[in-house]
């Protein structure tokens, strides 16, 4: 259903993928100096990154159309149509609904997925053992600045670690 709400905001001209969103008329009604659609090139040609930057607008196109008050909407279509950036609307008495969340870091979130599953000890050993080197590699920040980059080059600076062998000492004196 996201996707489908998603692809209908995302028009494709020649190579570039555009935004686009037309304002409801009850909307329309209640500020009729904003123009009656946005139009927006997304600059890009990937159609995967489209619908990333589309899908991060649904949160403010739910909003504007449970809006009923004229500055609250204004300030969501100023929102909606700005792709420089990621803004973060301000919370007011009309966006009581709206709720902000906090992003995990790496240790969170890791610490919620390895609770939620059911590994034996050694497994659960094993993964932590791995978790840890990732954590020493990438450093422990929020789940949403880690890229696929970060883990490729961890992993492999971690396969380039010299491997611990036991050594069995045997019975001294």
């Amino acid at each position: 259903m996201v996707r489908t709400l998603v692809r209908s905001h995302l028009v494709q001209r020649g190579d570039t993928y555009y935004f686009r969103y037309t304002l409801s008329a009850h909307i329309w009604e209640l500020c009729s100096s904003l123009p009656t659609e946005i139009k927006r090139s997304l600059r890009t040609d990937s159609y995967s990154v489209a619908l990333d930057l589309v899908s991060e607008k649904l949160p403010l196109i739910k909003l504007i159309r449970n809006c009923r008050h004229a500055a609250s909407i204004e300030k969501l279509f100023h929102d909606i149509s700005d792709f420089t950036s990621n803004p973060i609307v301000e919370i007011s008495q009309p966006l009581v609904n709206h709720k902000l969340i906090a992003v995990p870091t790496f240790s969170e979130a890791w610490l919620s997925f390895s609770n939620w599953k059911t590994w034996s000890d050694k497994q659960a050993k094993a993964n932590q053992r791995v978790f840890n080197n990732l954590v020493f590699f990438i450093v422990d920040r929020p789940v949403d600045e880690v890229t696929k980059s970060d883990i490729r080059t961890a992993l492999d600076s971690i396969s380039k670690l010299p491997q611990l062998k036991r050594v069995l000492i045997q019975g001294c004196c």
